[in-house]
């Protein structure tokens, strides 16, 4: 019974991290209606706060748990 809880976790994280990661590329790039262009973004996870982290040219970040 263990194994298959430890099984499912290691499975619904990987997912999240799988997705998340791609929401969080697909959603950092695009600038929304009547925002300027950030220039280059860069990726990755943060641990303060915790969550996807998005940093742009311009010095300004972006985090969330899901994007």
């Amino acid at each position: 019974m263990a194994t298959v809880v430890v099984l499912a976790v290691v499975i619904v994280g990987a997912a999240y991290a799988r997705v998340g990661w791609s929401r969080m590329e697909t959603e950092c790039a695009s600038s929304p209606p009547g925002a300027s262009d950030h220039g280059s973004v860069a990726y990755s996870w943060s641990w303060d706060p915790v969550g996807f982290r998005c940093s742009y040219e311009d010095g300004s970040t972006r985090t969330a748990l899901w994007f």
